[in-house]
């Protein structure tokens, strides 16, 4: 049952990171008019709850680890902030949806980055590994260029724009890989196998 749940979660995390690299592509077409692209930006809380089932899923791969858990939990937590704001402005146009949704996309570097710190020495996944802590930091870095420095540091909104979707990029790559090697299923579970046999 867990492995079947951690599939459904590996899956649905590289649905939303496919989604993910879409929105990056589209934001850097479409800049801030995003809405302009019609159904794709209608379906976009759905996007972001396949990353909150794909965060469950990911929590169940990583049992008996607390500090992994925190950084996965603050992913879990970007991504419901992301359903709900990107469903406050695509379904109710609530003014309130784009904070929101913004203080998912700050969450979502963090986890990252926790969950990579964490999981240096433990290596729960089977691949990949050092993937979370290189998300973390280069969407750090990438937020903050677009949302947090603006003009103040000399970028144009262009650029700003561009930064924004160079980061959706990479997180959509963060979360598409994670849900690839969930699908593979943890290192530890395949030394266990591997010793059993």
């Amino acid at each position: 049952m867990k492995t079947t749940f951690n599939h459904i979660g590996g899956i649905t995390a590289v649905l939303g990171g496919l989604y993910l690299l879409i929105l990056s592509l589209l934001q850097v077409y479409y800049g801030s008019d995003l809405e302009d692209s019609g159904l794709f930006w209608q379906l976009l809380p759905l996007m972001a709850l396949f990353l909150v089932i794909g965060a469950v899923g990911l929590l169940a791969l990583v049992d008996g680890r607390s500090g992994i858990k925190v950084g996965i939990a603050v992913m879990g937590l970007g991504a419901i902030l992301l359903a709900l704001g990107f469903g406050l402005m695509v379904w109710f146009d609530n003014e309130n949806g784009w904070a929101t949704m913004m203080l998912g996309l700050l969450l979502q570097p963090l986890g990252f980055l926790l969950f990579g710190l964490f999981n240096w020495r433990a290596r729960v996944l089977r691949r990949w590994n050092h993937i979370p802590i290189l998300v973390g930091i280069i969407c750090s870095i990438l937020f903050g260029l677009a949302v947090l420095g603006g003009e103040s540091i000399g970028f144009s909104e262009q650029y700003s724009e561009l930064a924004f979707g160079i980061y959706l990029l990479i997180l959509a790559v963060g979360w598409t890989l994670l849900g690839i090697s969930m699908l593979s299923g943890s290192r530890n579970s395949s030394l266990q196998s591997s010793a059993a046999a």
